[in-house]
């Protein structure tokens, strides 16, 4: 999905199923997006990933390679771990 993050917040105002499953009574502005990725470390965003997975998919489905493309990003915006390789951080 190459989205930027105001489609994705635009998206999930579509999508009653997920919002639902999220919890979300109503939909963060797309800059809370930006700032999350921006400020979240990579180990907790993976765990995040990986239970929202499991909430999408049952048991019986297989997931083999899961991923998520940043490319409809700017590029001032980069993920914490990116950061700390190159010394950002």
């Amino acid at each position: 999905m190459r989205e930027d993050y105001p489609t994705v917040i635009w998206n999930l105002e579509e999508m009653n199923r997920i919002r639902e499953l999220l919890g979300l009574n109503t939909i963060p502005h797309f800059t809370t997006l930006q700032k999350f990725l921006c400020r979240i470390n990579t180990l907790y965003f993976d765990f995040l990933l990986k239970n929202t997975l499991k909430r999408f998919y049952s048991v019986d489905s297989t997931i083999s390679i899961t991923a998520i493309d940043s490319s409809g990003l700017p590029s001032g915006y980069c993920s914490h771990y990116y950061s700390i390789r190159t010394g950002k951080l």
